[in-house]
């Protein structure tokens, strides 16, 4: 119940980890495996769980899409100023 929950989040606007955290009382680390496996199920529904990936907002070095938290400093520069990674349902019609 709780992924069909999350779908119904991430489809109509992208949110952070964070954000649907809240909005489902879920810690953050557990929701990332919830959201491992939806990724896995919306491939049968013609849907994509998209990732905009996290960005430093000093040098603005872009980090891997694969991540869905927000990382502690930029590589770069070192700087903790990122923006976090949003992540959003998207149809493959």
């Amino acid at each position: 119940m709780l992924r069909k929950s999350l779908a119904q989040y991430l489809d109509s606007k992208g949110m952070t980890l964070r954000q649907l955290a809240r909005l489902v009382r879920k810690d953050e680390r557990e929701l990332k495996e919830d959201l491992v496996h939806l990724q896995k199920s919306l491939r049968h529904q013609q849907q994509e769980l998209l990732i905009t990936p996290a960005e430093c907002r000093q040098c603005h070095f872009t980090f891997r899409s694969e991540v869905y938290h927000k990382p502690s400093r930029c590589p770069t520069c070192k700087s903790t100023w990122i923006q976090e990674p949003v992540l959003r349902i998207t149809s493959n019609h």
